[in-house]
């Protein structure tokens, strides 16, 4: 062998040894949280034992390590977040990169150098031996992070944000996360919303789904003394997926003018075992206006009405406003010839029956009126304000007395033009029943057939009658005459 191939041989058998001999692997995720709304996440393969320093920067991250020290390297920057390295250590104290591994459901802590010391770390949290230097070592299944913030801080790949409140369509723009407070012209029958935006932080690369998030709402004590409760559709967010809810709430009718606590917890969970809890603590302001009615459960007595004279309107309306109310009602209607007008007196009490009033009425109208359909409005009048009720009051032609077939001839009877027996059966002003048709008695039979009547039935009867009388008269005459002959 020349002397070239001697010198080339051990290189080539070494590069052969390397391709043959396989080197373990250990899959490994890793993730790099800037902010609440931003993170770096990826999941790849390192060889076994791998630093957290290899590690991350196997993971594409560009890292501002400080010199070596007793402990090694300290991560100061990633991607230009952080302080400036300065000699074994970062500039800045005051916030920092904390390294954590997920444990389980959550992240903790590492009580280890990031590459510093000869041994590896025995994953035990509580380790704390001062004398004893030893750095994360990579093994399969593992997920770390870096995180940015005050100390302990820890990654959250569930981003919260753009919070805020809806209230009757308006958006409250005063609502923030520091305080959380909704007080923009919150009423009783107010509706609001509440408003935010979910993300899942990891990247689509790593395939980590948040699965399972489930969110439940609450107002405490708001109706009357009672909770109103809010629970969403569980859904689940793609990496990098964001989706926007909204919670919706009713203010009940009857309620105090208060503040109200309003708790929003949501939970979750991600493939990688992480479980996810979030809390929004709102407080809700609700005023009374001073002055307002309502109108509720308003109807009439009949879907339609034809030939009746009247008609029945009930309803309930309620004070919810913060004075007492004496109140002026009509119910007016031309087409209709309806006039009608009522005067009575709530107060301002929510849970007193003062407050409210059930109302039953029975109002004429005009039967001639035309048919059709028309709304139907009552109006309660106070304090230069006006409360509606809304109704629709259905009127039909009235059709009691009206001709609907001609009377038939009885057979051998002078033909009578237009000569019916009718019954009209109208229940009396006021009831529920409809008035019923014109009943028709057919007086004639068709041809070649007899129709029995009752005047058939009563000629019959005084015929038998009379044939019992003519026989026992003639009996008797005959036992009168033979008695004469005797004597």
């Amino acid at each position: 062998m020349n002397p070239a191939a001697k010198k080339i041989f051990p290189i080539v058998l070494a590069w052969v040894f390397l391709l043959i001999i396989p080197v373990e692997s250990a899959q490994v995720c890793t993730v790099a949280f800037f902010s609440s709304d931003k993170a770096a996440s990826k999941c790849l393969d390192v060889p076994d034992n791998s630093n957290a320093v290899e590690s991350f920067q196997k993971a594409g991250l560009s890292l501002g390590l400080s010199g070596a020290g007793a402990e090694g390297r300290k991560i100061c920057k990633v991607e230009g977040v952080g302080s400036d390295p300065s000699g074994n250590g970062c500039s800045s104290s005051e916030k920092a990169w904390t390294f954590a591994m997920v444990d389980g459901s959550q992240w903790r802590k590492i009580p280890a150098a990031l590459d510093g010391g000869s041994d590896c770390w025995n994953r035990d949290f509580s380790f704390n031996d001062p004398s004893k230097i030893v750095h994360y070592c990579a093994l399969d299944g593992d997920t770390i992070g870096i995180a940015f913030g005050e100390p302990g801080t820890f990654p959250d790949m569930l981003s919260l944000d753009d919070v805020r409140a809806v209230v009757d369509g308006i958006t409250d723009s005063g609502v923030n996360r520091t305080e959380l407070k909704i007080d923009a012209n919150v009423t009783p029958l107010s509706q609001v919303e509440v408003k935010f935006e979910l993300k899942n932080l990891f990247d689509s690369g790593t395939d980590v789904d948040i699965e399972n998030i489930e969110i439940d709402a609450r107002i405490k004590d708001i109706d009357d003394d009672a909770d109103i409760d809010v629970d969403l559709d569980r859904f689940d967010l793609n990496p990098g997926e964001e989706k926007n809810v909204a919670i919706p709430f009713s203010i009940p009718m009857i309620v105090v003018s208060n503040t109200y606590d309003m708790d929003v917890i949501i939970t979750a969970k991600d493939k990688l075992g992480i479980s996810y809890r979030k809390e929004l603590d709102f407080i809700i302001e609700v005023t009374k206006e001073r002055h307002r009615l309502v109108f509720t459960d308003m109807k009439l007595d009949k879907p339609f009405y034809s030939c009746e004279k009247s008609f029945g309107l009930s309803f309930t309306i309620v004070n919810i406003g913060s004075k007492d109310e004496p109140v002026a009602l009509e119910v007016k209607h031309d087409i209709l010839g309806i006039g009608f007008n009522d005067s009575f007196h709530l107060n301002n009490d929510p849970f007193e029956e003062g407050s409210t009033a059930k109302r039953a009425y029975t109002i004429p109208f005009n039967t001639q009126s035309p048919s059709g359909s028309y709304p139907l409005n009552a109006h309660a009048f106070y304090e230069k304000k006006v409360a509606v009720g809304n109704s629709t009051f259905v009127k039909k032609d009235c059709t009691v007395g009206k001709a609907d077939s001609p009377v038939k001839e009885m057979p051998g009877e002078k033909k009578r033009q237009g000569e019916k027996r009718a019954v009209s059966a109208s229940p009396p002003l006021g009831e529920e029943e409809d008035a019923l048709p014109i009943v028709e008695e057919d007086l004639g039979g068709s041809s070649g057939t007899f129709s029995v009547t009752p005047l058939h039935f009563l000629v019959a009867g005084f015929t038998v009658i009379g044939l019992i009388m003519l026989g026992t008269i003639t009996l008797l005459l005959v036992k009168v005459l033979l008695k004469r002959r005797k004597n």
